[in-house]
């Protein structure tokens, strides 16, 4: 029996020009069995093409939660399959950075697991440290109502929250919904009083603007909610530049993929952006499921393989077939018109506009539907 585990995905899109998307890809089937506590999955597994697929996103800090990570060695094979320079971990969260230009200070975690909150620096300083704070809620609302006041209560003495927040960004599974069209006699009951306050007064959601309906992040059988978020503090939102709900394969979580790209300031004004270099280069996994490309790769590598002069040592042989890979991959890249990101792109898009469309015009739900699930199929094939 596998158990689940869900994440937010923490990105700075270009550092050079010093931008930071935050997604979140809540509950993925997670490769923890409970039982046996251990990783021994088969690489075909649906999570590690899940793992494959969020590498591919080029993502500098991955936010888990869920991660039943209760020991050293579980955290230790959880680092090793995401590929991390460093990471964070409690049997509920986890925070990973996969960028070598961050890095983490003045970690704090709830003695509950619950909640973890670091500092995030860039090494060259292309942007001011901000703090980040992954939270995964209990579902139970028994549990979840006094958590979150405990919270509250303990605001002006912890350091795991900022009673005043700035630079501070707030994300995760929160298990209840805020959305304008619930009842707030009923929000209240799913959530402290003082905690809606506290988010009301400091933060902005930065993944639905303002009047707007937020979209569905968790669809659970015929149901479906917004009970994931990422906020802001209020001085960080004039840098929100995007946010948006994106559809991921359902063979993975249960839930929708949530990003937020935010332009930062860089904290120095001289000149040190030519500091950062393009960085390890890698071709997208989906290259290999492509027929056309695996047949230009083959021929390439066979005429490499059969130029070797006799004196040729294995690490130089090595070194060939490794450039004349990378130089096919690149050129074959370049070539093709419609890339797979591109169709992905596309095909998300299509998909928010029939999810406006049924929002719309509820009447006909039934006809769009169809057309709904053509496109998320065609998603699925795609990651």
């Amino acid at each position: 029996m596998y158990r689940t585990w869900k994440t937010c995905l923490l990105h700075i899109l270009d550092v050079s020009h010093a931008k930071i998307r935050l997604c979140m890809v809540p509950k993925y089937t997670s490769v923890l069995d409970v039982r046996c506590a251990h990783l021994d999955v088969h690489q075909t597994h649906p999570v590690c093409r899940g793992v494959r697929y969020i590498r591919t996103l080029s993502l500098d800090i991955i936010a888990l939660q869920e991660t039943y990570a209760v020991s050293t060695d579980l955290a230790s094979q959880f680092h090793m399959q995401f590929q991390a320079v460093d990471s964070i971990w409690t049997p509920h969260c986890g925070l990973v950075p996969f960028s070598p230009d961050l890095f983490f200070s003045q970690i704090v975690k709830s003695p509950c697991g619950r909640l973890i909150t670091a500092i995030v620096s860039h090494k060259s300083d292309l942007f001011e440290p901000l703090s980040v704070s992954v939270l995964y809620a209990p579902v139970c609302c028994k549990e979840r109502y006094p958590f979150l006041q405990d919270l509250i209560h303990s605001l002006p003495s912890s350091p795991i929250l900022q009673a005043q927040p700035l630079r501070h960004i707030l994300l995760g599974d929160f298990n209840y919904s805020i959305s304008s069209g619930i009842n707030v006699r009923f929000r209240r009951s799913k959530a402290p009083t003082s905690w809606l306050n506290h988010v009301d007064r400091f933060y902005a959601d930065a993944v639905t603007p303002r009047k707007q309906a937020a979209h569905a992040t968790f669809s659970g059988g015929l149901s479906q909610s917004c009970i994931d978020y990422s906020y802001v503090s209020k001085d960080l939102y004039p840098a929100r530049t995007y946010g948006s709900v994106f559809y991921i394969n359902p063979a993975w979580t249960d839930h929708f993929m949530v990003k937020t790209c935010l332009q930062l300031v860089p904290s120095s004004v001289s000149n040190s952006l030519n500091q950062t270099g393009k960085g390890l280069w890698r071709a997208h996994p989906g290259l290999a499921k492509d027929p056309v490309f695996c047949e230009q790769l083959a021929s390439a590598l066979s005429q490499t393989v059969a130029s070797f002069p006799d004196w040729y040592y294995p690490t130089l042989q090595w070194e060939s077939l490794k450039t004349t890979t990378r130089s096919v991959a690149q050129l074959y890249s370049r070539k093709k018109a419609f890339s797979l990101k591109k169709a992905e792109q596309t095909l998300q898009v299509k998909r928010r506009i029939l999810l406006k469309l049924i929002d719309h015009h509820p009447d006909r739900t039934k006809d769009v539907s169809s057309h709904l699930r053509v496109i998320e199929g065609k998603l699925q094939q795609l990651q």
